[in-house]
């Protein structure tokens, strides 16, 4: 076999892999969006009484992953600080003005 014939197959499966990288990105994103802006809302309305005890249960529960640790405490952790105040009704931010998770 030519550098070239070895060379066809490589490029596939990098394309492939690189596809696979960019659909669990795209995933990952969706899923941080979509689930932080739950929290947020719940959290915000009340249907979630204690929206700061629940992010808390889950960074315990974060440490005990620890391949993801990482990633899922600071994810936890900026979800936290957009929440308001347990004290505090509402979110942060001016009256009317919604506050988005990204």
């Amino acid at each position: 076999m030519t550098d070239d014939e070895l060379q066809q197959p490589l490029a596939r499966w990098v394309g492939e892999i690189e596809d696979v990288a960019r659909l669990a990105a795209r995933d990952a994103a969706a899923a941080r969006f979509l689930l932080g802006n739950l929290v947020l809302e719940l959290g915000r309305t009340g249907l979630l009484m204690d929206a700061h005890a629940f992010i808390d249960r889950l960074l315990v529960g974060a440490q005990q992953a620890p391949d993801q640790s990482q990633a899922l405490q600071e994810y936890l952790q900026e979800l936290r600080a957009l929440l308001p105040a347990p004290d505090e009704s509402g979110g942060p931010g001016e009256p009317g003005e919604p506050v988005v998770f990204h």
